[in-house]
């Protein structure tokens, strides 16, 4: 069962889930960007200190957990999630900072539709992370890295479509190619975010079954 985490040390659990939430307030910056080219370096900004605040988290988890012998799950497994958890942020922060570099004037609907599934993603994240300190909701956990996995297949295909139409478009003359360079690295930056969330519901699913 779930006998193998040891719930005395709560700061672990503590720490999983302020990266969670900072990792779903980063992706409602992303949102506020991805909808809406205005005010580009401010909501750039906004979600840079949202990443670097999620690094301090990072670095301090990783810090207790090199001086911690007695830990709720493996060693490795608890430096694969922390990890995994602060890709997704660094990757976001990666579409930001290009979409401010680039100067791009207006979000496409594609673009607009991934981040929205980042959102759902990091929210559904959110919940499972929440819940791993209870050995009560294994099934409930496993049902929200099930969604996670859904929403990632739902923002693959909305990517190939994007990259499809970008090339597509160059094609028919109605977008340069340095353009289609730009959109390109931006929806990569976003698709690289889903791709973490997906790696971080599957490590959470394999913490799960090796203590089951």
């Amino acid at each position: 069962m779930f006998s193998h985490f040891l719930p005395k040390d709560k700061k672990f659990f503590s720490q999983f889930n302020q990266m969670s939430k900072k990792i779903e307030e980063g992706a409602a910056a992303m949102v506020l960007l991805l909808n809406n080219f205005d005010k580009i370096e401010t909501k750039a900004q906004e979600v840079k200190r949202i990443e670097h605040e999620c690094d301090s988290i990072t670095h301090e988890t990783l810090n207790y957990l090199n001086t911690t012998f007695v830990t709720p799950f493996d060693h490795s497994d608890i430096y694969d999630l922390v990890s995994q958890m602060d890709d997704i942020m660094d990757y976001m922060e990666t579409a930001a900072n290009s979409i401010e570099l680039f100067k791009l004037k207006v979000p496409s609907p594609d673009i607009k539709s991934m981040g929205e599934l980042l959102r759902d993603a990091s929210g559904v994240l959110t919940q499972a992370i929440a819940c791993l300190d209870d050995h009560k909701n294994k099934q409930k956990i496993l049902s929200h890295c099930n969604h996670i996995d859904s929403l990632e297949k739902e923002a693959d295909r909305v990517f190939r479509k994007a990259i499809a139409g970008l090339f597509a478009d160059k094609d028919n003359n109605k977008i340069r190619t340095i353009d289609v360079l730009k959109w390109k690295e931006v929806f990569e930056s976003v698709e690289d975010a889903m791709d973490a969330c997906k790696k971080v519901a599957n490590t959470i699913e394999s913490i799960i079954l090796k203590s089951s």
